[in-house]
């Protein structure tokens, strides 16, 4: 199981180095691939589906390692897995997700598909500057950038604790996203966070290009 996590997120020639000696990227791969293995190894009841829990999956790593392990998180989802994570990088949230929960000073802003939350006054209110959008031609999906304009003097971006992501427990299938996504801040004061997104993928995932 262990060498079949490593062989998804591409560390397999390095399953005997010792972990102090990895660099930051591989770390993260190392991470996302002992969350592989608690998924791997849990079997869901009937009235409950795995679900995988990610903060910034795709830190510290290149475009390349990016690529593999978004498409190990998409097979999840294809198996069934709700998978709810983490992004800062509003672009890859809009290619990701099918739909988005907006924080706010800890508080749910907003819920919806990346098209309906990635607008620029939901976005420049909860960011508190400037947050401007377009669409792609090829697809319509959102992209977002700030213009560097600060909407109050002496904006500081709130801080927020980080936890790894290697996190799976179930998600109760009955509930609304509102509700998932409540129950996650609220179960562990290490979960909470002041500004970011919670980007929720159930089912079958757009195909990575």
């Amino acid at each position: 199981m262990a060498r079949d996590a490593l062989q998804t997120v591409g560390l397999h020639d390095l399953a005997s180095r010792p972990y102090p000696h990895l660099s930051g990227g591989e770390r993260q791969r190392v991470h996302i691939a002992r969350a592989l293995c608690q998924l791997m190894a849990s079997t869901g009841s009937r009235d409950e589906t795995r679900c995988f829990l990610l903060d910034e999956p795709t830190s510290n790593l290149d475009l390349a390692h990016q690529a593999s392990v978004l498409t190990s998180i998409r097979a999840q989802a294809r198996l069934g897995t709700a998978v709810v994570t983490v992004f800062h990088d509003l672009n890859l949230a809009a290619a990701l997700a099918d739909d988005i929960v907006l924080l706010e000073g800890g508080q749910i802003k907003a819920v919806g598909a990346p098209a309906n939350i990635l607008k620029d006054d939901l976005l420049s209110a909860a960011y508190g500057c400037k947050v401007l959008t377009n669409r792609t031609p090829s697809d319509g999906r959102p992209v977002c950038a700030p213009t560097g304009s600060f909407l109050h003097a002496g904006y500081r971006s709130p801080p927020r604790k980080m936890i790894r992501p290697a996190i799976a427990q179930p998600l109760r299938i009955c509930d609304t996203l509102e509700d998932n996504a409540a129950r996650i801040l609220q179960s562990d004061g290490s979960n909470r966070y002041s500004l970011g997104f919670f980007v929720l993928m159930m089912g079958v995932i757009t195909p990575f290009t």
